[in-house]
This record gives structure tokens, C-alpha cells and sequence, in this order.
């Protein structure tokens, strides 16, 4: 056989090259198309998520609280000046409305209007006419609209840095603004703009990085439909279980994740990082009892070092998120039992949910 020549192992190296083109290309091309979009799982429970225009990666929008709080992560700032080069959508801008313009109070104080006079310029227009036809409601003449300034930052949201921080959302489907007021207001205007997306072409699209939340409300909404996040929960003087006369201080860290190549999910905390005290009460009474102030220290002193020594200790739990997520709802009220046992692999805990599920853990340091 005769040797291979360079030009044809270049030539060949590029046919087989195409041959997986045209995935690369599609997968790259639905994350393009669909920036700055807000997408619903039709195949699912109606999940949301939004395709940041920044790095073409989607993002779970969970709850109203959720949403409302990604909206507020991802937003960039912006000026009163460029911001009023965008139009203004006829939608959100209902609430607490003290003039009766059809402008909500909040939505006045972000557009500059008077909330306590229906015509803020006195041109005989009130102030929502004025908005939604272009008109500018504190003077005379039409609002400058900008649409390439508007194309360009379609499907963004911005945050306006010269009032309260106000967030506005670049619909990319009209090129007109969103005003995004409260949480529920934020929750339910997404999912109305929101465009139905089969798990197929979902998981074409990049899921973001770990989002991080500090509630045990947060972190058992992310593990209902496996949603990757980082959790730190922190407390102050909560009870210590072993003895009434003492509390505890401190934080646990969570993390959800996928599982590679299935469909369950893992759940994985640490150990606490707490520091124990004890009350007036306990002190008095070990001082009843005989003990003195050096001898309770030196105790509460052995004992947090204690905690330190298993504070690098992580539990790591697979199963599916129902399951996962049940068990942390019991585990917030107090309502799973626990096996605990030691084989050749490590130690082994089994949680049992509330509605009899298995939850099989292991420990490690």
C-alpha cells in the first residue's frame, strides 16, 4: 500500500470533520436563535427558563421569588437616557395606582411620571396615552425610540441605575420593554412571554453554572426538578438537640447536581460548621450544680472542637428529585427516621421519607 501523502490526510481529516458539523452547528444555532428568550417545558411540568443573551446559557426560573431575584442577577445597568430610547410595553404596569392613570405607582416612579397627577406635563393627555404612543408625559414632542439601540440589546434586562434599581426585560419578539415590579407581577409576565420548548431541544442549549439561594425553601424548590445550585443556610441560637440548655450557631452547605448519564439527582451537604453557647439559665444551673465558670468554658470549648473535627465531613445522597426533595421537606420538620451502618465502602445512611421512600446515603470525609 502506497504511504499517505500530507494533502490527503489534511483532505481527510476535514471530510470527517464535516460529518459532525452539522449537530455542532445546529446545537450552537438554537442557543443563538433563542437568547434572550424566556422557554416553557411543554413536555414537563411548565418549567421556565431564560436564555441570557451574555453567554447563551439557560437559566431556571423556579419560583415567583426566584425568578424575580435571576431577573435582578442577570440585569445590567442602564441609564434613564438609553433606557428611554426603548418603547414601553402595554403590560405589568397595573398595581396601587393613586392618580388613575392606568400607571401603577411603582411603574411612575420608574418612568419619571407624577403618580399623583393623571396628566404630569398638563397637555390635557394623561400620562399611559402619552407612554404607549410615543409621547413623552413630562414635555412636549415624541419620545426618540432608538430600534437599532433596541435590537442590539434585545432580550436583555436592565437595571436603572439613576432610580431605585428598577428592572426592565427587552421582550426580543416585539422590541419593546417590560416593566418588571413585584415578584408575582415578574413570575407571571415571563411565563406569558414564554415560548414552549420540547426536552429534546432543552438539552440542547447549555444549562448555567450552580446558582446559589440561602433559604431551605429555595434549596427544596431547586431539588423538586433537580435544578443545579449551591445552598448556604445559616442560623443563630437555634436549639441543640442533646441539651435543652444549650443552642447552636452556624451554617450547613447544600449542593444539587445531576447525576452524568441518568435521570436522578444528587444531593450532597456538609457537615455543620456550628459553635455551641449555652444560656443564662444553663450557666446558673451548672453553677448550681457544683461546676465553675472555667469548667463550663473548657466543656463548650471541647465540645465545638468536636464539631470542627467533622466539619469537612459531606453526605452525598442519589435517588430521583421527588424523592430528594421530599426528604428535605421531612428533614425540615423533623419527620425522617435514620439507619445508620459501616461497610468496607464507607458508612451508609438510609433516610426513610414520610411516604415510605428509600433514601440511600453515603459519608465521606
Amino acid at each position: 500500500m502506497k504511504p499517505l501523502s500530507i494533502s490527503f490526510v489534511i483532505l481527510l481529516i476535514f471530510g470527517i470533520s464535516i460529518l459532525f458539523m452539522p449537530k455542532l452547528v445546529f446545537a450552537e444555532s438554537l442557543s443563538s436563535k433563542l437568547k434572550g428568550k424566556i422557554l416553557l417545558q411543554v413536555e414537563s411540568k411548565g418549567e421556565a427558563w431564560y436564555v441570557s443573551p451574555v453567554d447563551g446559557k439557560r437559566y431556571s426560573m423556579g419560583r415567583p421569588n426566584d425568578s424575580f431575584n435571576l431577573m435582578k442577577k442577570l440585569g445590567i445597568g442602564i441609564s434613564n437616557s438609553n433606557l428611554n430610547k426603548i418603547q414601553i410595553a402595554d403590560e405589568n404596569l397595573i398595581g396601587q395606582d393613586s392618580d388613575g392613570d392606568g400607571l401603577s405607582d411603582m411603574a411612575e416612579d420608574s418612568i419619571g411620571t407624577n403618580k399623583n397627577n393623571k396628566d404630569s406635563d398638563g397637555d390635557g393627555y394623561i400620562d399611559k396615552d402619552e407612554i404607549l404612543n410615543g409621547y413623552n408625559p413630562n414635555g412636549a414632542g415624541k419620545v426618540t425610540v432608538d430600534i437599532n439601540f433596541t435590537k442590539n440589546n434585545a432580550g436583555k434586562i436592565f437595571l436603572q441605575t439613576e432610580k431605585n434599581g428598577e428592572a426592565w426585560y427587552i421582550n426580543p419578539n416585539n422590541n419593546k420593554r417590560y416593566f418588571l415590579g413585584r415578584p408575582n407581577d415578574t413570575f407571571n409576565l415571563m411565563r406569558k412571554l414564554g415560548l414552549g420548548i420540547t426536552n429534546n431541544d432543552l438539552n440542547k442549549i447549555t444549562e448555567s453554572a450552580n446558582t446559589t439561594c440561602d433559604n431551605y425553601q429555595c434549596l427544596i424548590t431547586a431539588a423538586s426538578v433537580c435544578q443545579p445550585i449551591l445552598v448556604t443556610i445559616s442560623y443563630t441560637d437555634i436549639p441543640f438537640p442533646l441539651n435543652p440548655d444549650m443552642s447552636a450557631s452556624g451554617q450547613t452547605k447544600y449542593e444539587i447536581k445531576k447525576a452524568s448519564g441518568l435521570n436522578d439527582c444528587i444531593l450532597i451537604f456538609s457537615s455543620p460548621i456550628a459553635v455551641l453557647s449555652v444560656s443564662d439559665e444553663g450557666r446558673q444551673a451548672a453553677l448550681n450544680n457544683g461546676m465553675t465558670d472555667n469548667q463550663i468554658n473548657d466543656q463548650l470549648q471541647t465540645m465545638n472542637n468536636s464539631l470542627k473535627s467533622v466539619s469537612d465531613v459531606k453526605t452525598t445522597c442519589q435517588s430521583n428529585a421527588s424523592i430528594i426533595s421530599e426528604y428535605l421537606t421531612d428533614a425540615k420538620n423533623g419527620n425522617t427516621k435514620v439507619e445508620g451502618k459501616v461497610n468496607s465502602a464507607g458508612q451508609t445512611t438510609t433516610y426513610t421519607t414520610s411516604s415510605g421512600q428509600k433514601l440511600a446515603c453515603t459519608v465521606t470525609n
